[in-house]
């Protein structure tokens, strides 16, 4: 009986991960089809802390850098590391990564949805590493919203 319960766990597990992984990629594959006011429900796969688990996509005001776009460009310019990979290659191109910005300023969930393999961690890893960000705003409040920011790679001959 114990191994008859114990084998159904693990399929009923293995399913339930699948469906996860799932839901992921049908949120992230859906994320730019939304209509404009229409919140998203905080599920299992994101991590959020805030007490608010309403995401916003698109909010009155959106989230920024803080500083604006100069200041998010000295911070590309200061911390960008062109993937030797893709130096090597000769690989170029825009990559679009999608995250959570909460109500706090912080960064969940950055994933590269969009743009060349080769550059896709490096950019990932330049919205996790860029400190905390200007909050979204949704009726007054400071609000959880994603956003889609672009980073463009260009070599120079």
């Amino acid at each position: 009986m114990k191994t008859i319960f114990t084998f159904l766990c693990l399929i009923f597990f293995s399913v339930l991960r699948a469906q996860t992984d799932t839901i992921r990629k049908a949120a992230v594959d859906s994320f730019k089809s939304r209509p404009v006011d229409t919140p998203i429900r905080n599920s299992d796969w994101l991590k959020i802390s805030p007490v608010d688990s309403v995401i916003y996509y698109r909010p009155e005001i959106d989230a920024e850098y803080p500083g604006g776009m100069h200041a998010w460009v000295r911070y590309l310019v200061k911390n960008l590391r062109y993937p030797e990979k893709a130096q090597v290659k000769n690989i170029m191109g825009t990559v679009e990564v999608a995250f959570m910005v909460d109500s706090t300023g912080e960064i969940h969930d950055a994933i590269a949805i969009s743009g060349p393999e080769e550059l896709r961690e490096e950019s990932a890893r330049l919205i996790r590493k860029s400190g905390l960000w200007t909050p979204a705003v949704y009726n007054g409040r400071k609000v959880n919203s994603w956003k889609v920011q672009t980073i463009n790679y260009r070599l120079e001959n």
